[in-house]
């Protein structure tokens, strides 16, 4: 699904849903919490576009949330405010659930070649995984379901996001 073209009501809704328990079980006032934690989701996924450099980008964001998976896939190479919007929106429900999510970017280079980078995402802190992590997790995927590895793509170690996020550089 493209976040700016196709978004499921359904999904906001769960979103809304997560968010608003995450509200009440911290007792928080709904506008301080929505601005303060959407703000640092929405940095950490600028950083992310930052730091992926030259190419056209996709973010992927999946979590779950009262029992029901969510994942949101956008276009953010134009930075595109109402895609990454919709994205934090995705991780500030998830940090309204269990604090868990995954986050996934693609690369697609001029040459047609495809670089892809991910992160978990637990108790609200972004986690980088190897390059190592990521080839093994499309193995298994791809054993259990025959299917072919792409030859195009080429999985990357992700990067550290937290001096990004907060604006130091080393």
């Amino acid at each position: 699904m493209t976040a700016s073209h196709n978004y499921d009501v359904h999904l906001l809704r769960l979103c809304n849903t997560a968010i608003d328990a995450a509200i009440e079980r911290l007792a928080c006032p709904a506008d301080l919490y929505v601005s303060a934690f959407g703000y640092v989701q929405q940095r950490l996924l600028q950083a992310v576009v930052q730091g992926l450099g030259h190419g056209e980008h996709t973010l992927t964001v999946s979590t779950t949330a009262l029992g029901e998976p969510i994942t949101l896939t956008a276009d953010v190479t134009s930075a595109n405010h109402e895609d990454i919007g919709l994205l934090s929106f995705v991780l500030l429900a998830a940090r309204g659930a269990d604090g868990s999510a995954g986050l996934t970017a693609r690369t697609l280079l001029p040459s047609g070649h495809i670089t892809v980078r991910s992160w978990t995402y637990l108790d609200g802190t972004p986690q980088p995984l190897s390059a190592d992590t990521l080839t093994a997790m499309d193995t298994l995927g791809r054993d259990d379901h025959n299917i072919p590895a792409e030859s195009h793509v080429t999985y990357e170690d992700a990067f550290d996001l937290e001096p990004l996020v907060t604006g130091e550089r080393g």
